[in-house]
């Protein structure tokens, strides 16, 4: 008798320890899906550069920061930084796009330039997707994390070493 409640103990810390080891794997994916995402919508940024280029004033001075932050995030994902690294520079190509949409927005002739208004929804659409995933990691993360503390207060730690992801 005891033997089977020994074995079914077994069996559900090693259903356990995979599913979380199966959730990471998971989320893992869900983050480079978010990074692509990100790289998908700074891929507009030379493209918004070229049409708003006779429109907006020192427009070189205007570009200068988000191109150096492109040149970063190049560097990030040919490196494998981490997800909060690459998450960090994107935040501040978020900022810089949000910038040049606002500066743009006071010239009336290029509100009136086709390419900007689809350049701009791309921009826009992109980071509404971003916004939805991110807000989804956010939830899956302390979900895992809750399920990795309780594998931290039982015996399946000693076992398995699976580590509580960082949160943004």
């Amino acid at each position: 008798m005891i033997y089977y409640i020994i074995i079914w103990l077994l069996i559900l810390l090693i259903t356990y320890s995979v599913f979380l080891l199966l959730l990471s794997k998971k989320i893992d994916k869900f983050e480079n899906k978010i990074i692509h995402l990100f790289f998908s919508r700074s891929n507009n940024i030379p493209a918004l550069f070229e049409v708003t280029k006779n429109y907006i004033v020192k427009h070189s001075q205007v570009f200068k920061n988000s191109i150096n932050l492109r040149k970063q995030e190049f560097s990030q994902i040919d490196n494998n930084s981490d997800f909060l690294t690459i998450l960090q520079t994107e935040t501040l190509i978020h900022k810089e796009l949000n910038f040049i949409l606002k500066l743009a927005k006071q010239h009336n002739n290029i509100l009136k330039n086709n390419k900007f208004l689809y350049i701009r929804e791309i921009i826009i659409n992109k980071s509404f997707d971003i916004w939805d995933n991110v807000d989804t990691y956010k939830k899956i993360i302390k979900k895992y994390n809750k399920l990795v503390t309780i594998k931290n207060l039982t015996i399946i730690w000693l076992l398995i070493p699976i580590y509580k992801k960082q949160s943004i």
